[in-house]
């Protein structure tokens, strides 16, 4: 059921309580002290202010909440009690009720005054104190990856910007592939070989100079920034760590051994971060085509196998000649299990190659024009469907991925717009999904390309969000209505629970930004009932149903009549648990 999202113009989160929430977390005692001082000072000039004016019983004695308040934020809750407690004692006994007439307070007046001083600052301090846990979670995060608790590609740039500011910076960024992982993955599960990439990371991190950043960018890949280190420094460090990691590492107590590819380049002063990496990515590349462990970057990397020449090639001829097909995986609603919408999936099945993986073609397809007739060819067939699912009584929402490349189409609104048009397809019904990283890349941009899209009626999702690309200073300000939370964090919600918190976080961002939220990877009952009970509007994954073709998908819909049989079977327990 979608919800409607309406932009709050305006609205920025630079304000008076952040700006107070940050100067809360300095740590600097001589700071610290000054602020104390402050709150004290604040406290006896408005004890005086009240004697001045009169005495207690004049509406004068409010305004001592100010410091109390502010000791509360600045501090903890046990500092606003003191304030509290504090303020009362100024303003009770000594203080007369009417200096004018020499009268004093009523016991039961200043005790009672003492009481909701404290209680006010006790309860703002414990809410300032909630906010200043969260935001130290939420810039960990922002930091690093949640799986395996290493610093990701935000915290990687922020480093090299600063090395590079450096005069003659010597840098080094290495690139780790794991080419068995995804195997590993298969066997032991991702759990298992998320455990395996901290202990690589433990290994590479004992061997290496203290000031060397490790990080994990990609699921089965790390990141090594080296600083202040020759060229021949650098290849003496990854021939050592060459070897160490061709010792095995233990996992569920077998042996295991890593298939490592390292690619690597030398940073120069004149390069931005961005070019950096795209020259480690190049060497990495061609060190495995070339089936090198090790291999740096030079001018060689820039050029595309002939392989990705002829697939990229025949892609056109695919979508021509009607080689790709479309999966549908189902959406659901967790709070009463409706079946409430599908994602279209594409697949190519290749003449001579056979079965070609998606990320085999997209993500090459998305640095060219290609990508444009493919994401065409996809809502065409899309929308074609699901107009005859209508038809035949099954009206869900449909959503489709798109690429950052097809908002720079300046006609890519008006296509959309006539396949609705002669579908005769709800605006409201088609959901485009672009990932986090390609919206936080330029948001200032995708704020205006998706403003168009949306003032159209359509719906637009953030896919894999909390996968550490997130800026929440733009996240308010995207006129999004879906958020999608990441599959690695889902898939493992049950087996690690240190996840349970982010998910729940995420949830809560969503919701407080007028967004549905919707669970990917569920991949058990105890997953979907703990997403159910915190609160997630809707969920999709291999438990509820793998990606099915059209015909499946009718069958699978029919025999379950629109209610998905794993959502019964969860129980009336966890149903009442959700609700």
């Amino acid at each position: 059921m979608t919800q409607t999202f309406r932009p709050r113009s305006g609205f920025q989160l630079d304000w008076l309580p952040q700006r107070l929430i940050r100067a809360s977390t300095v740590t600097s005692p001589r700071w610290r002290l000054g602020l104390g001082l402050i709150v004290v000072s604040l406290q006896l000039a408005l004890t005086y202010l009240v004697y001045l004016m009169g005495g207690a019983q004049y509406t004068y004695a409010h305004a001592m909440y100010l410091p109390i308040v502010l000791a509360a934020i600045l501090f903890s809750a046990p500092a606003g009690v003191l304030a509290g407690i504090v303020g009362g004692l100024l303003l009770g006994p000594w203080m007369p009720a009417d200096v004018g007439q020499a009268q004093p307070q009523i016991l039961f007046n200043w005790l009672y005054r003492l009481v909701a001083f404290a209680l006010t600052g006790g309860l703002v301090g414990l809410l300032f104190d909630e906010l200043r846990r969260q935001i130290r979670q939420v810039t960990w995060l922002a930091h690093h990856d949640p799986i395996s608790g290493l610093p990701n590609i935000t915290l990687l740039f922020h480093q090299l910007q600063q090395a590079l500011q450096q005069p003659e910076p010597q840098i080094g960024l290495v690139m780790v592939q794991f080419e068995n992982m995804s195997t590993l993955d298969e066997i032991f599960g991702c759990t298992s070989t998320s455990t395996l990439t901290r202990q690589v990371a433990l290994r590479l991190q004992q061997g290496l100079p203290s000031e060397t950043l490790v990080c994990r960018v990609y699921a089965h890949r790390l990141v090594i920034l080296l600083v202040g280190q020759s060229q021949q420094q650098i290849e003496r460090t990854l021939t050592w760590a060459n070897r160490a990691l061709m010792q095995p590492f233990e996992l569920e107590q077998i042996p295991v051994h890593l298939e490592t590819v390292i690619g690597y380049c030398t940073v120069s002063a004149e390069m931005t971060a961005r070019e950096a990496m795209m020259k480690a990515n190049r060497a990495l590349s061609y060190a495995q085509v070339r089936g090198r462990s090790i291999w740096q970057y030079d001018i060689q990397c820039d050029r595309i196998t002939r392989d990705s020449i002829e697939l990229l090639g025949s892609l056109q001829e695919a979508i021509a000649q009607d080689q790709l097909r479309l999966h549908f995986q189902p959406k659901i609603d967790l709070t009463d299990g409706t079946i409430v919408g599908v994602e279209a999936l594409v697949r190519w099945q290749h003449p001579t190659r056979g079965s070609v993986a998606p990320h085999q073609f997209i993500p090459a397809a998305e640095n060219t024009t290609l990508i444009d007739p493919l994401t065409d060819w996809v809502l065409d067939r899309a929308l074609r469907q699901c107009n005859y699912w209508k038809g035949q009584g099954i009206d869900l929402t449909l959503a489709v991925n798109i690429s950052p490349r097809n908002l720079q189409n300046p006609e890519f609104s008006l296509k959309i717009r006539r396949l609705l048009k002669r579908y005769r397809f709800d605006p409201a019904k088609l959901e485009l999904e672009i990932t986090e990283g390609a919206m936080m890349q330029d948001p200032e941009a995708v704020i205006n390309l998706l403003e168009g899209l949306y003032q159209h009626r359509l719906n637009i999702a953030i896919d894999d969000f909390g996968t550490g690309y997130s800026s929440l200073a733009y996240i308010h300000r995207l006129p999004v209505t879906v958020l999608k939370v990441d599959q690695s964090f889902v898939r493992d919600l049950m087996t690690k629970p240190e996840l349970q918190p982010i998910v729940q976080a995420i949830i809560a961002v969503g919701h407080a930004c007028q967004m549905q939220v919707v669970a990917e990877g569920i991949e058990d009952a105890a997953s979907m009932a703990w997403l159910l009970q915190h609160g997630c509007d809707m969920g999709q994954g291999y438990w509820i149903s793998r990606p099915l073709t059209p015909l499946g998908f009718e069958a699978w819909y029919q025999s379950c009549d629109g209610v998905s049989q794993q959502w019964l079977d969860l129980g009336t327990d966890y149903r009442a648990q959700g609700s």
